[in-house]
């Protein structure tokens, strides 16, 4: 009889699971509930509640299915707490569930890679396809890594995500020495590890840790380089309109337009910058690069308010606002993706936009 797939959503709940659980700090939810006490305990409770884990797991003898990372223990059990954020935000993990993938165990199915020794998965959802989810959620575990008894060196292999571009090589080399055996993963395959150690994201629904900045602010360089950016959008979805306009109005008070992900590093454009205008996407993964004290503002379609990037800047000692644009987006609207893609694009009135009041520029 074939058994059936759970789902564990705390590593304390399986005797399968050696765990060392780490403190992390949230400066959004800090700053958000400092009115009230009441405030702070309320949003405690929702953490609580909500299953949130932060720590290393490692496990003997599990499955890791690529290239979300899926981790798989000898029981049957999906670890849903090393996943990006929550298993509902995953449609593997939901066909999991489902019953699609029963008993990844079982020797009808095709043998899986071997993966001999001590390996270090830091694979993770959209890792292999996303600048930012690459940054963040798959390299940024590195941040949940650090500080422990652990050294990368420990590890016989480290899997991370497969990312095309020189900027994500030149990060990788920053980080990892020339001699650790780097395992890229792009493709959908499984492996069985004799002995895996899993960090989790260093943050929760969708709000980061302090330990994100802190970690990546040590391999970027501050040579000034830009003093005011503003970082464009050009894809789908979440295409924003009146961008020309916007970079010619902004050019005005002395703020160039980049595309981060095309410059020498992936953090010049944010490591010594005192101003930073982003439209929200994945290039605003860098200001995990960004210094104390810049100004960081955020322009994004009133329907996508997610904190994100907000919680970075905060967490890195800046000082934020957003400005929402507005789209064809609409509530209780029957989504489909082609309809998505064309709802998704926002504008923005000049108006809306108060540059010198909403930057805190007094000097050009």
């Amino acid at each position: 009889m074939v058994s059936e797939i759970k789902t564990l959503r705390n590593p304390n709940r399986s005797a399968l699971v050696t765990w060392t659980p780490k403190s992390l700090s949230f400066e959004l939810i800090e700053e958000f509930c400092a009115d009230t006490q009441q405030d702070l305990i309320r949003t405690n409770r929702l953490l609580a509640y909500r299953g949130y884990v932060a720590g290393i797991a490692n496990l003997k003898a599990a499955l890791l299915v690529a290239p979300n990372g899926i981790v798989v223990d000898s029981e049957n059990n999906i670890h849903e707490y090393l996943n990006w954020y929550s298993g509902k935000e995953s449609k593997k993990i939901d066909k999991l569930r489902r019953g699609e993938y029963q008993n990844l165990f079982s020797k009808s199915q095709v043998m899986p890679k071997v993966l001999r020794g001590r390996t270090l998965s830091l694979l993770s959802h959209w890792g292999n396809l996303n600048w930012g989810h690459f940054v963040l959620d798959s390299i940024g575990r590195l941040a949940t890594l650090s500080d422990s008894s652990l050294e990368l060196s420990d590890f016989d292999q480290i899997l991370i995500p497969t990312f095309p571009g020189a900027h994500a090589q030149i990060l990788l080399r920053s980080l990892f020495p020339a001699e650790l055996n780097l395992v890229q993963v792009g493709d959908a395959r499984t492996f069985f590890v004799e002995d895996l150690t899993v960090p989790t994201i260093p943050g929760y629904n969708r709000v980061y840790s302090s330990e994100l900045p802190n970690f990546y602010k040590n391999i970027a360089t501050r040579t000034p380089t830009f003093d005011r950016v503003f970082v464009s959008r050009n894809d789908f979805p979440r295409k924003f309109l009146v961008q020309e306009e916007m970079r010619r109005e902004l050019n005005n008070f002395g703020i160039v337009t980049i595309d981060p992900i095309s410059l020498e590093t992936p953090w010049t454009a944010f490591s010594t910058a005192n101003v930073i205008v982003g439209v929200h996407g994945a290039s605003m993964a860098g200001l995990v690069f960004g210094k104390v004290g810049c100004r960081y503002v955020e322009i994004t379609p009133r329907y996508h308010q997610y904190p994100y990037f907000e919680s970075i800047a905060i967490s890195a000692g800046m000082t934020t606002d957003t400005c929402y644009g507005t789209s064809g987006i609409v509530r209780d609207y029957v989504f489909t993706w082609s309809l998505f893609k064309k709802r998704s694009q926002f504008s923005m009135k000049p108006s809306e936009f108060d540059i010198q009041n909403l930057l805190k520029l007094n000097t050009f």
